[in-house]
């Protein structure tokens, strides 16, 4: 997993994947790590925008129409200049790198310029995240019910049983490290299996009321509700431009749905898995964790921090 000329310099790759507490995770690095110029030591970027993570390095990498971005070199140029500064470990961590599963991660590897790379995924129990995926999806004007379409979530990669196993063999890592969230895990022991992971000098600065940081989660009647408007605008305005579109769902969460009027006076529903997804997603479940327990014993250099079976978990 190494080539034989490297540059000195480590870059540590945090790929997500989503609705694994990257939020968490990416916040805390911005706070203690972010600067805007290369650092001697440990380098966190600090996005210029699109949240505390490097989703639009990863939109540049990857190229993204969604995001209507163009495929060009800034993470290519980010590496370059943290080497020329004599960075020591550059850290970067954005789900949007998952995107480059299946075909895109000579893509990735080529942007970080051949350095040595360790990569970081963290990964939770497939049957707690697919609600909160199809949510997020839903929130980004995506106009089927879950029932009706689960394809859409299963797949995304973060539910592929050998995401590991393409990034292993894409971006060749020279080590890898999985961290398995457990659901009762508090944000602390996660930012600790991160930090200790990523080898970054900060571990003091977790505090033990630490905050998750999750975006908002909806109930049933919220979702159903953001979900009918894209569905209307998709049928009956479907030259409506995006950035229009994304105001218009915008202004429900932020003044209705987000309202204490409304949170007052919501029913209490919360969405549930359709039963036709939870055989599914048990067996997706089964499968990554036998091909990364696979991967481990042909690696020597891919190591797994916590119980690698709780991803079986319901």
């Amino acid at each position: 997993m190494r080539d034989s000329d490297r540059a000195p310099m480590e870059i540590v790759l945090h790929v997500g994947p989503h609705k694994t507490g990257t939020t968490t995770v990416q916040q805390f690095l911005h706070d203690n790590l972010a600067d805007d110029h290369p650092q001697p030591g440990h380098w966190y970027p600090r996005p210029d925008r699109n949240g505390p993570g490097h989703a639009r390095l990863a939109w540049q990498t990857l190229g993204s129409p969604a995001h209507r971005t163009e495929a060009s070199d800034a993470l290519g140029m980010l590496v370059d200049r943290a080497a020329a500064a004599g960075t020591k470990r550059l850290v970067l961590s954005s789900e949007e790198f998952a995107w480059a599963y299946p075909r895109r991660t000579a893509l990735l590897r080529a942007a970080l310029r051949h350095h040595a790379v360790h990569l970081v995924m963290t990964l939770n129990p497939p049957l707690r995240r697919a609600m909160s995926s199809w949510q997020e999806m839903v929130k980004h004007g995506h106009p089927d019910s879950l029932a009706d379409n689960p394809e859409k979530v299963l797949k995304r990669p973060g539910f592929r049983s050998d995401l590991l196993r393409c990034f292993v063999d894409g971006v060749q890592p020279e080590s890898a490290t999985v961290i398995v969230i457990e659901p009762d895990d508090p944000p602390e022991r996660l930012l600790h299996h991160v930090v200790d992971a990523m080898e970054l000098p900060i571990g003091d600065r977790i505090e033990s009321n630490t905050p998750l940081r999750r975006n908002r989660s909806l109930g049933f009647v919220d979702i159903e509700l953001l979900r009918q408007l894209n569905l209307t605008l998709t049928t009956l305005v479907p030259d409506m431009p995006d950035e229009q579109r994304a105001r218009l769902r915008r202004t429900l969460m932020e003044q209705l749905l987000g309202s204490p009027e409304w949170q007052g006076a919501r029913p209490a529903l919360q969405p549930a898995l359709p039963d036709n997804m939870r055989e599914t997603l048990l067996e997706v479940a089964q499968a990554t964790v036998a091909d990364i327990a696979a991967l481990r014993n042909a690696h020597r250099a891919i190591r797994i921090v916590g119980d690698l079976e709780a991803l079986l978990q319901s």
